[in-house]
This record gives structure tokens, C-alpha cells and sequence, in this order.
């Protein structure tokens, strides 16, 4: 009998575990699911069959919904589905992120995430489902439940998160009705009250419900008021949406919308999110929109000895509403700087002040915070400042 060295033994044993080894590497990930079964009824409560059903994510982990989260960027197209002759469909997400999605299953699916179900039939109505929630855990999924039921004792929660799905089951079951559209109507006017050329646009932002807000626009109607200055916007969904409304200068000013009157009331503010009436099927707001700002926020800059000082920089958070709604609100700068006379003007987008900040080299930042003052904000008008030297 041929005796073997005790090194060829060992490397035929290594060479063995190392074939086992990536045979093992290579077998098929099995891939765990948790399906949605959704059923759709048209509006007199029959089955809808044939209608188009997409699944959209809403934040990053599950991938961007059809309006980019971020602007400039590619939006995912979502993952779309069809309604049998039932009125039914299946949706499956995985147990997975969505990163790992071609890596797992050799294809772009649906992994753990945010997400909402959006069924068009056209004419013959819309739905967008409450918010889903996929977590990747159990602890995850109750940590997400325990912060939004916060939220919803504070009333801080909107119909679509109010109405939202914690996915913990293999199978979850979801019932959807489709809804008619609604339709908005009105005009744009300068402040002398001429008409004004220029376009609007209403959409469904399903971000509103986040600090995020304005990110998740989807099922978005747009059109041109013409001559006369009016508009109709058709197909609106009839829930809660963001509308906008913009005119084009020829010169360098940027208009300002200033006032609104929304159904029969006027308010001196933009009007940009509408909550529907229930069963309300035509909207009317008019937007006075002005050729450039009218929100002047002045004053003058000087040192500890009452002498102007000039080159101080002046920021202003600026908001567009009377309370925050939007990372915008939050998130909006605006600066000058003061004159020879220490003089400075500040020509705001909108009216209303988070604060101002004065800097200028070798003397102390100087500040004014209206966050936590009674009104909330501060209004357009004077702010003058008094900067003391650095080191005293």
C-alpha cells in the first residue's frame, strides 16, 4: 500500500472543504416575502378590474417615488401591478433592502421600506392607499407604531398616516376604493387686480406628513391660466394637496405671491395646502400675485459707540407660512449687507422672520429669535442693531 506525505493529505482535505465551501457560497439565497393582497372597488362598490396598481416608495431604504425625493435626481419609476377581473392583485415585498434586491433575486423588487399603493382608472377614479410600512424587524416596526401613536395623541398625524399598515404578517390583506376627482378653478391677478399669465400646479405630496415635506409629489395636475388670467386644473385627487402658483418677468425682479382668496375668504398669505370639504367637486382660489416683494425687513447697523457700521452681514431665516410646514420653512436664508451708512434692506421671498443674525469682523454676532415668541414669527419693518467689540 502506497503511503501518502502528510502534506498532499492536508492539502487534498483543504482542497475538499474549500469545493464544499463554494458549493455552499453558491446555493440560492432563500428569499422571505410578505405579500399584500389588495382588493379594489370602483366607487359604487363593485370589483375594478384591469385598473393599474404602482407600489412607490417614499423614502430612501425603498427607493424614490415617481417625484424624486431629491431635485435633479432620476426618479424610480416604482413597481407596477394589475387588478384581475375580481378586482384583485397581488403584491409582494421582500425581506430584504432594497440595495440587495438584484444581488438577491436577480431583479430591481421591492424590499423592507416606506411605501403607498396608488390605483388610476382614470375617469373613473384614483386611490392612494394609507402609508405601509415594511420594517425589516419586529423591534423596528414597534419602535416606528410607538412614535406615530405619539404623534397621533398630539394629533400631529395626517389621513394617510392615520389610516397606515404596519406589515408584521406573511399576508396582509388591504382594501381599496377608488375615489372621483376633483376639479380647481380661478385666476391669477396682479395687486391692481389685472389679470396675469402664468402657470399652477396642484399635486399629492406624500412627504407633507414628515419635517421632510414637498418631496413626494405624485398624481401632479398642471396647466396655464390664460389671457384673462384663469385656469381649471382637472383630475385633482380629492385629498389634501399642495398647489402652487408662479408668474415669468421679463427683467430681473422675481414676483411674490402676497394674497389669496380661497372659495369666498380672503387672507393675506399664499394658500398653498387645501384640505377638501367632504364630497366637495370643484375648488375656486384666486392668487394675487405682485411684480416683486413687498416684504421689507430695514434697519441700521452700528458699533458700541452709536457710529454705522458698514459690510455687516444680515441673514434672515425666512419662512413661507405663519408656522413651519416644510424642511423649506426651516431651511430658507437670506442675507444683505448694511451700507456706508450702516444702513441695510432686506427684500424677502416671503413674510415671515425666524430670526436675524448680524455679523461683521471683530465685533460680536449680535441676534434676534422670534422661533419661541408669542406671534411665532416676526413681520416685515425695522430691525435696527447695536454690535458690541469682541473681547468686552
Amino acid at each position: 500500500m502506497k503511503i501518502r506525505p502528510l502534506a498532499a493529505l492536508l492539502a487534498i482535505a483543504s482542497g475538499s472543504w474549500m469545493a464544499m465551501a463554494q458549493a455552499e457560497e453558491d446555493k440560492p439565497t432563500k428569499v422571505a416575502w410578505r405579500t399584500i393582497e389588495v382588493s379594489l372597488t370602483d366607487t359604487a362598490g363593485k370589483p375594478a378590474a384591469d385598473v393599474p396598481v404602482d407600489l412607490v416608495g417614499v423614502a430612501r431604504q425603498s427607493m424614490y417615488n415617481p417625484a424624486s425625493l431629491d431635485e435633479g435626481e432620476e426618479p424610480h419609476p416604482g413597481w407596477h401591478f394589475k387588478t384581475d377581473a375580481g378586482g384583485h392583485c397581488q403584491v409582494r415585498l421582500g425581506r430584504f433592502s432594497c440595495y440587495k434586491a438584484k444581488e438577491l433575486t436577480g431583479e430591481d423588487l421591492p424590499g423592507w421600506g416606506t411605501y403607498h399603493l396608488v390605483a388610476d382608472a382614470g375617469k373613473a377614479g384614483f386611490v392612494i392607499s394609507p402609508r405601509i410600512y415594511h420594517p425589516e424587524n419586529d423591534v423596528d416596526g414597534a419602535k416606528e407604531e410607538e412614535q406615530l401613536e405619539q404623534s397621533e395623541a398630539r394629533d400631529e398625524l395626517g389621513e394617510f398616516l392615520r389610516r397606515r399598515r404596519l406589515l408584521t404578517e406573511d399576508s396582509t390583506p388591504l382594501a381599496l376604493q377608488l375615489l372621483l376627482a376633483m376639479r380647481i378653478t380661478g385666476m391669477l391677478v396682479d395687486p391692481a387686480g389685472k389679470p396675469l399669465v402664468g402657470h399652477v400646479t396642484a399635486w399629492t405630496d406624500l412627504q407633507m406628513e414628515s419635517h421632510t415635506g414637498y418631496g413626494g409629489g405624485i398624481l401632479r395636475r398642471e396647466t396655464d391660466s390664460d389671457a384673462s388670467g384663469k385656469f381649471a386644473l382637472e383630475g385633482v385627487y380629492p385629498a389634501t394637496f399642495q398647489f402652487s402658483a408662479r408668474i415669468d418677468m421679463k427683467d430681473d425682479k422675481e414676483p411674490v405671491w402676497i394674497k389669496t382668496r380661497l372659495r369666498t375668504q380672503w387672507v393675506d398669505t399664499i394658500v398653498d395646502r387645501i384640505t377638501p370639504r367632504e364630497d366637495e367637486k370643484e375648488i375656486e382660489i384666486r392668487c394675487v400675485i405682485a411684480p416683486e416683494s413687498p416684504h421689507l425687513f430695514h434697519g441700521h447697523i452700528t458699533g458700541p459707540d452709536g457710529k454705522p457700521l458698514s459690510g455687516a452681514k444680515v441673514t434672515a431665516g425666512i419662512s413661507r407660512h405663519s408656522e413651519p410646514l416644510s424642511y423649506s420653512d426651516d431651511h430658507n436664508f437670506e442675507s444683505t449687507t448694511s451700507g456706508e451708512d450702516g444702513a441695510y434692506e432686506l427684500r424677502a421671498s416671503a413674510p415671515y422672520l425666524r430670526f436675524i443674525t448680524v455679523a461683521a469682523p471683530g465685533f460680536k454676532e449680535a441676534n434676534e429669535d422670534f422661533e419661541s415668541s408669542e406671534p411665532v414669527f416676526g413681520a416685515p419693518g425695522e430691525y435696527d442693531f447695536k454690535l458690541e467689540k469682541e473681547g468686552e
